[in-house]
């Protein structure tokens, strides 16, 4: 299952027809006391006989966080200034990995080229879309050109995120979750229990800390779940509520409370019995909130009538928005929906060519045999020397579901990658067949998925006899050939639907786009159907040794007398 395929033995036995010939009746071979058996052993290989690829020096940028705001990049001009500005050039973005590279084979390359883009040049980076349209601009000081090169990143925090939009069906709970601002942990969450409160006409939204929270436990279901309804004709503007344990036809919504403190408020069964009826959210001003994306991909809920986010309070237990709050870091909500069953298909998995260094070259035996005597010699060449090489697929990127519990699908992971070993051009795979699990988030925020990592063994050289006809030389070699530390980007893509428990009706894509956001998904949507969205995760497949071995037996010379 799990396989570097790079172990390509070429075995070239050039010898002039006389090895392995039975000795002569009258000299048995058994050595006449040079080197113990007659076989002198002299230099073997140089390593400047040997054809090596010199490698390249390249620029890998990235223009996938824009690709993760919906837009399409498909063009990189890289503007080298200075003495080599004649170097730039416009490559295209790979439509994947939203990669784009820039590369020089080294004997291209003048010894000034080489020497000053490997030291770091100034250039500036300016990504396009198809109508030729400037999606962003990154100008760098200095910045070196290397093999196996790190990715660049190129955004622009300016451009609008096209999947900001939030969709919330009617109808449905959801829970309503806190996290820290920096999206990495569960800070707590917003409970209505005062709800129930049958004389107290002002109850508050209290803060639960996460170590309150048990999602297997009544309360969770009970007291932080909302339901969300969308404000006729405001897009993103939403009423949140809930249905009376006890009386389920009982509505009761959050607002602000109307004084200076403007906390979070919930409706008690004792507001809702002094107005007779449920509550119409679209008319009172302060129960309308706008839930919004920021941009570093975290959501804030900002009462409409305020028009400030939401913050929490000095001792965290509450939330408002109160004049003056707007000079505070907001508060970041998720909103979850747990009971979804979902679907994940893995559909394709696509890599680029790597920026490989130069390749290596190294002898695990090497040796010439000079046989002078007048009958054939045996003697016991090579070593028993192996290597082992390690494969990583390792993930930059992932996503959880909305869960109560993890979801895993089989991948297959292979890459082929384009090499020259002794001048001859070759390909090289490496491969991985494994589980990819996604992150279950009823308590956890998106994290990186674990490493998918392969080894094998390469024998470089084995210990066998090697007869040596008289009067000849044999040159013996086990050499191999390698690059180091190779980096090869990948993407994985997959095809998400998700159902309902309750009823089995399919998400939207808007929904599952939704979900995914409030997951901080960090990968790229790369389609969006009725009931489906395709993404791409992306990742690196690093190798630490690319071989190739060959075995060289030949005659040479023996200059004997």
């Amino acid at each position: 299952m799990k396989t570097i395929k790079n172990s390509r033995w070429l075995i070239l036995v050039l010898l002039a027809g006389t090895l392995g010939l039975s000795c002569s009746k009258d000299d048995p071979g058994n050595g006449d006391g040079n080197g113990g058996n007659g076989l002198e052993q002299r230099n073997g290989l140089d390593e400047s006989e040997v054809a090596a690829d010199p490698g390249a020096i390249g620029l890998s940028v990235s223009a996938r966080s824009l690709a993760r705001k919906g837009y399409h990049p498909e063009l990189a001009a890289i503007r080298i200034q200075g003495t080599h500005s004649a170097l730039s050039a416009e490559v295209v973005i790979d439509a994947d990995t939203q990669i784009g590279a820039l590369s020089f084979e080294n004997e291209d390359l003048s010894e000034s080229e080489r020497r000053d883009l490997s030291d770091g040049v100034p250039l500036t980076v300016e990504i396009r879309n198809a109508n030729d349209s400037v999606l962003a601009t990154k100008t760098f000081s200095k910045i070196s050109f290397t093999s196996s090169p790190s990715l660049t990143p190129i955004d622009n925090e300016a451009l609008p995120d096209k999947f900001r939009t939030v969709t919330l069906r009617p109808g449905v709970y959801y829970y309503l979750q806190l996290v820290d601002e920096d999206g990495t942990e569960i800070y707590g969450a917003p409970a209505s229990d005062s709800y129930t409160n049958g004389t107290n006409l002002s109850t508050r939204i209290n803060v639960r800390q996460a170590d309150e929270l048990d999602y297997n436990s009544e309360y969770v279901d009970l007291y932080t779940r909302f339901l969300f309804t969308e404000m006729p004709g405001q897009p993103g503007v939403y009423s949140i509520g809930l249905r009376d344990k006890d009386t389920p036809d009982n509505l009761l919504y959050m607002y602000i409370k109307v004084d200076n403190s403007r906390v979070l408020n919930i409706q008690s069964r004792a507001n809702r019995a002094r107005n007779g009826d449920n509550t119409d959210p679209t008319q009172p001003p302060n129960y309308a909130f706008r839930i919004e994306k920021t941009p570093n991909g975290l959501f804030t809920i900002t009462p409409t009538e305020q028009n400030r986010p939401l913050v929490l309070s000095e001792n965290g237990l509450y939330l408002h928005c109160a004049p003056g709050s707007e000079n505070e870091t907001p508060a970041y909500f998720r909103i979850l929906a747990f009971d979804i069953d979902w679907e994940i298909q893995s559909l394709e998995y696509k890599h680029l060519q790597p920026i490989l260094p130069p390749a290596g070259t190294s002898f695990a035996y090497n040796s010439t045999l000079v046989n002078c005597s007048s009958g054939e010699l045996v003697q016991e060449v090579g070593v028993n020397q192996t290597r082992e090489t390690k494969s990583v697929f390792g993930w930059e990127e992932s996503f959880s579901l909305s869960s109560s519990q993890e979801y895993s699908v089989d991948v297959s992971m292979e890459s082929t990658i384009s090499a020259e070993f002794y001048g001859v051009g070759s390909s090289v795979s490496s491969s991985v067949s494994e589980s990819y699990t996604t992150t279950r988030s009823q308590t956890n925020t998106s994290t990186q998925s674990a490493a998918f990592e392969t080894t094998e063994s390469i024998e470089l050289s084995t210990r066998r006899s090697l007869t040596v006809p008289a009067k000849k030389a044999t040159l013996v070699s086990d050499m191999y050939q390698s690059y180091e530390n190779v980096r090869v980007p990948f993407v994985q893509r997959f095809r998400i639907k998700g159902a309902y428990q309750g009823d089995n009706s399919p998400l939207t894509g808007d929904e599952i786009i939704t979900q995914f956001a409030f997951n901080q998904f960090t990968g790229v949507i790369t389609e969006k159907g009725a009931d489906y969205i395709e993404v791409t995760v992306r990742g690196t497949n690093t190798i630490d040794e690319l071989i190739d071995t060959q075995t060289v037996a030949r005659d040479v010379p023996s200059e004997c007398n």
